[in-house]
């Protein structure tokens, strides 16, 4: 799954109704007189009916632009700081997308998409900062270390046998990071149904007891 940034349709304001008032003035001014406010007066008329009419026709344009990062700004600033940690990790191995062999894209491309899994998962469940704070502080910062590394020997490295054995040990890691995280996001699954059969055990234990009253 090719996780470079998505594209997205922005429409902008466009500056030509300005333009076109502007030109107005610059129009009158070197083709007729003004020396009466009478003549200002209609110049100023005319002027904001070119950029009406302008703005009718070209209102805005059309800009084709990155989609904007997805960030959590809550009033958990815990789980905040570790979700956008995790979203950070993922945008940066977009690069490593690009440059890995077709194994490795794809590795990095489920480590992407695990990652936000977890940083919404955290996003539910603020508890889960306490499962994920070790992958944030230790694992996460040698992954973008790994793909530094990889991205350096693949463009600048040689044939030599030690940067090929390199570039090989390094897609290893990143399959053994992948599994790893999945069962990450596996483990705060399971205590999320954990929460969810103790929530039903006490509701049931107390419709239980509401009977009997």
């Amino acid at each position: 799954m090719n996780k470079d940034p998505e594209m997205i349709e922005v429409k902008r304001k466009t500056a030509y109704p300005y333009w076109a008032a502007a030109a107005v003035w610059v129009i009158a001014a070197l083709f007729f007189p003004m020396y009466k406010v009478f003549h200002f007066v209609v110049i100023a008329v005319l002027s904001a009916a070119a950029g009406v009419i302008t703005y009718k026709i070209k209102p805005y344009y059309i800009s084709i632009e990155p989609a904007p990062k997805k960030r959590y700004m809550t009033s958990d600033k815990t789980a905040d700081e570790i979700s956008n940690s995790l979203l950070d990790t993922a945008d940066s191995l977009a690069s490593l997308h690009k440059a890995a062999s077709p194994a490795l894209a794809a590795d990095v491309a489920s480590i992407r998409e695990t990652l936000e899994k977890i940083a919404e998962a955290v996003q539910g469940d603020p508890e889960d900062v306490k499962q994920c704070r070790r992958l944030v502080n230790y694992y996460l910062p040698t992954v973008e270390k790994l793909a530094e590394k990889y991205i350096y020997l693949k463009n600048n490295g040689t044939d030599e046998k030690n940067v090929s054995d390199s570039l090989l040990g390094i897609e290893g890691a990143f399959r053994s990071i992948d599994d790893m995280l999945k069962k990450q996001l596996d483990a705060l699954f399971a205590n999320d149904a954990l929460d969810i059969e103790t929530d039903i055990t006490v509701l049931e234990a107390m419709l239980k007891n509401d009977k009997l009253n």
